[in-house]
């Protein structure tokens, strides 16, 4: 028994150690999720024992729901951190130069710059069919069940940047950047009727995000 628990923390320390490195979320994040897929793994402990990670009866699986779910309320209350970006950084700095959750991603392509930005710029949504998945499951979580994904044969950028997608063009050093924005509650499928830069960086409506 002894092997296997060691076997599963090192799996389990070393999913979370990957995770940090590849997908710099914030602390309260990981947090939710872990607990999140704790919570779940007690309540499988509730109808089958599982002994190899302690559960070996419903008293413990309910001791460890029960911390789960605390955890995850915890997690969710925890004010968040304001960080402030650097005076010489990019044009997102500028647009955002305060900021509280942090996502970044970054990808090397063995291709000229100027290949690159014109692919960026014309790939559409049928080039990344999960991303009308994903959309589409985004519109179904705000109850828009009837709405269709942008056309396949339509570039992501230019759909995103039509209006009324919620969505806009903040500023683009051509060749090298583009920064979009979007302001309001999209949880509620409410955005804001922002049109321009300057209205986006003094958008500070309570409740929101930009």
């Amino acid at each position: 028994m002894w092997f296997a628990r060691t076997v599963l923390l090192l799996i389990v320390i070393g999913t979370l150690l990957l995770l940090l490195r590849y997908v710099p979320f914030a602390l309260s994040s990981y947090a939710f999720y872990t607990a999140m897929i704790c919570a779940l793994v007690a309540l499988v402990g509730f109808f089958r024992p599982l002994p190899v990670i302690w559960i070996a009866n419903r008293s413990v699986a309910g001791i460890a729901l029960a911390a789960a779910v605390l955890v995850a309320v915890m997690s969710l209350l925890w004010p968040p951190k304001s960080q402030r970006a650097s005076e010489t950084g990019t044009l997102l700095d500028h647009f955002l130069p305060k900021y509280e959750q942090r996502e970044f991603h970054a990808l090397r392509v063995p291709a000229a710059a100027e290949k690159s930005w014109r692919a960026v710029k014309e790939v559409t949504f049928a080039d990344v069919p999960a991303f009308r998945i994903l959309m589409s499951i985004r519109m179904a979580a705000v109850g828009k069940f009837r709405e269709r994904a942008a056309p396949g044969s339509e570039a992501i950028l230019a759909g995103i940047a039509r209006p009324g997608s919620g969505f806009f063009v903040l500023g683009e050093t051509p060749g090298e950047e583009i920064v979009i924005g979007m302001a309001g509650r999209p949880w509620a499928s409410e955005t804001s009727a922002l049109r321009t830069p300057e209205e986006f960086v003094a958008y500070a409506a309570p409740g929101s995000v930009r």
